[in-house]
């Protein structure tokens, strides 16, 4: 990582599906920096620990302002590492209020 994001709080999505896991890595300007899309293949413990290596190898030794885990297998990984979970719909919307503000929830 460049000196300029060094000193950025990083913020890590994971969506853990039935089928694949997708992660998303953002800094506080809000640029997306890493982006990954894995199936997982019956093993979504193995594939997230290749993802996690796969982080560790193009951002380096890096720690998260925040962690959030969506999706059907969210609660494999939540649990037992105390990771906050958030409904897909509900993350969905708070990303748009947070990025379009005038919208009105009804």
């Amino acid at each position: 990582m460049d000196s300029t994001r060094d000193s950025l709080s990083l913020y890590l999505g994971l969506d853990i599906g039935s089928v694949s896991i997708k992660s998303t890595i953002m800094d506080d300007t809000p640029d997306i920096i890493y982006t990954s899309y894995c199936e997982t293949q019956g093993r979504p413990i193995d594939v997230a620990k290749t993802l996690f290596s796969d982080i560790k190898e193009k951002l380096g030794l890096v720690s998260f302002s925040g962690i959030y885990i969506t999706g059907s297998g969210k609660s494999l990984f939540a649990g037992p590492l105390n990771l906050p979970t958030i409904n897909e719909i509900v993350s969905h919307a708070k990303a748009n209020w947070k990025i379009f503000p005038d919208v009105k929830a009804y």
